[in-house]
């Protein structure tokens, strides 16, 4: 496992395909179908299930979620569980098509915060829209300003929309208590 040489793992399904004269493998499709199946059974996970629902509360208000008799501990632990089993299937996802190093993750990471910054974390839906928009915007930079700039014009937004709404674009609004 450790070493100079970088590691790649066996793509989800292997083969190739072109889709309106573009290259795509197997594997990023096989991820752009699943994605959204497990977004889904997040969103109904938290939304429609009552041990989802303890987990929105405890983000929420922890000191209230603690005074109506919900494990707070637990519930925690229950949030990580399912943020570390989240990140395990990215690193699945990722693992596929791209080699794997110690240093791999910072170029995710950081596109990862500007969404995040850019969303907001008010909501789940809020951060994937974002991710959507920059995501067409990076590919745009790329194309008419080159790889060169993306990452700069990619910041700049990330410090627009900290001077202009640093709750988030998507975030709602919460009423201050004055």
């Amino acid at each position: 496992i450790w070493g100079p040489r970088s590691k790649q793992i066996p793509a989800l399904i292997t083969g190739n395909t072109t889709i309106g004269g573009v290259g795509v493998s197997l594997h990023q499709i096989a991820i752009i179908v699943i994605t959204p199946l497990i977004l889904a059974a997040l969103w109904m996970f938290l939304n429609r299930t009552r041990l989802g629902l303890a987990l929105r509360a405890v983000a929420q208000n922890e000191d209230a979620s603690h005074l109506v008799g919900l494990n707070v501990t637990a519930l925690y632990g229950l949030a990580f569980a399912i943020a570390a089993s989240l990140a395990g299937l990215a690193g699945i996802f990722m693992g596929g098509y791209r080699f794997m190093s110690p240093v791999m993750g910072s170029d995710p990471l950081l596109k990862a915060l500007i969404v995040v910054v850019f969303g907001g974390i008010s909501s789940i839906s809020g951060p994937i829209f974002a991710a959507y928009l920059i995501g067409f915007f990076e590919a745009a930079c790329s194309y008419y300003f080159g790889l060169y700039w993306t990452p700069a014009l990619l910041f700049g937004v990330l410090i627009l929309t900290l001077m202009v709404r640093p709750e988030g674009i998507f975030a709602s609004r919460s009423r201050g208590l004055a």
